[in-house]
């Protein structure tokens, strides 16, 4: 689906054998399996009013139990990941980001980084 809106932005690619947006954005479509993504698109919605439904009254009556909890899946979050590596010294905690970088190199939420020949998908220092 990435794709195919990414073809109607920006049109087809050089090797893509389709000649206009629309049928680039087509092709595109007709690979993606319909019987995943339909339950999805239908399961979010209710998934994510179902959750307003039963945390609203939770939030509002027990705030600090709330936060506990979500503090709690936060750390749960962090620590899967750091348990996932196999080393991981004191060194690679103090060494933080590389130096002199952008903050969308080492935080790709604030901008959209660009990928470089180098592999290197940090944007280029200025």
């Amino acid at each position: 689906m990435v794709s195919a809106g990414r073809a109607l932005i920006t049109g087809p690619r050089p090797d893509d054998p389709a000649s206009t947006r629309r049928a680039a954005a087509g092709v595109h479509l007709r690979d993606v399996d319909w019987r995943v993504i339909i339950p999805v698109l239908i399961g979010m919605p209710v998934g994510l009013f179902g959750a307003v439904q039963l945390l609203s009254p939770a939030v509002e009556t027990y705030p600090e139990l709330t936060r506990a909890a979500f503090f709690g899946m936060v750390l749960a979050s962090i620590a899967v990941p750091v348990r996932m590596v196999s080393r991981l010294a004191l060194k690679h905690w103090l060494a933080g980001p590389p130096p002199q970088s952008s903050p969308g190199c080492w935080c790709p939420c604030l901008r959209p980084a660009r990928h470089r020949p180098g592999g290197s998908f940090c944007p280029p220092q200025r």
